[in-house]
């Protein structure tokens, strides 16, 4: 479970999740560039990041959900984040950001 907006949260169980993920992105050959620390804060402000093409908005994310987002071109990281990831096809991109 998130914590509170804008309210330190030391939650003990996070690093048995963020092993856990580990354990499940190395069952499919993945290599996780960032494991969420357990003193993480979800945002006090209502935060979103429009995806764009050429002059319009193709997608808007909103990214107050979460304490983290991951954003890339590795379509194996959807099976393990859900929509924590941001999946962006444009070649430029690398794997994770």
């Amino acid at each position: 479970t998130p914590p509170p907006a804008g309210h330190w949260h030391i939650d003990t169980s996070a690093a048995h999740q963020s092993l856990e993920l580990v354990s499940m992105a190395q069952r499919l050959g993945v290599e996780l560039k960032y494991q969420e620390p357990p003193e993480r804060l979800l945002p006090s402000d209502r935060w979103r990041l429009f995806e764009m093409e050429g002059d319009s908005v193709a997608r808007v994310h909103d990214i107050s959900q979460h304490t983290y987002y991951l954003w890339g071109r590795d379509p194996t990281l959807a099976e393990l984040l859900g929509e924590q990831l941001i999946s962006l096809s444009e070649e430029t991109v690398s794997g994770q950001h």
